[in-house]
């Protein structure tokens, strides 16, 4: 993720940690964590830096999630690591 827009609205920016990091899969750790890979601990790709604040291909957990920290398709400054959503998009503007 090398471009984000600025900030609007009420939900909180959890996806500023993210800018400039390359993306982490199970086969290809970049994350910054010297003894861990992001993907396999959290269960999803996506573009880890010290993991995440936001993870939008996490698993889809159900809502309210009280034991399974970040696991889940979360939103940090939202409803917080232990809520999972139903539903994600993400959208690109075209230059």
């Amino acid at each position: 993720m090398s471009k984000l827009g600025r900030f609007i609205g009420d939900a909180g920016d959890s996806l500023i940690n993210q800018k400039n990091q390359k993306c982490t899969t199970y086969d290809r750790d970049n994350d910054i964590k010297a003894n861990l890979n992001c993907t396999v601990e959290y269960m999803g790709a996506w573009c880890h830096k010290d993991c995440h604040q936001s993870h939008l291909f996490g698993m889809y957990l159900k809502g309210s999630v009280e034991h399974i920290f970040a696991r889940g398709m979360c939103w940090r400054d939202w409803r917080g690591f232990y809520y999972s959503y139903k539903v994600m998009q993400m959208m690109v503007r075209p230059k």
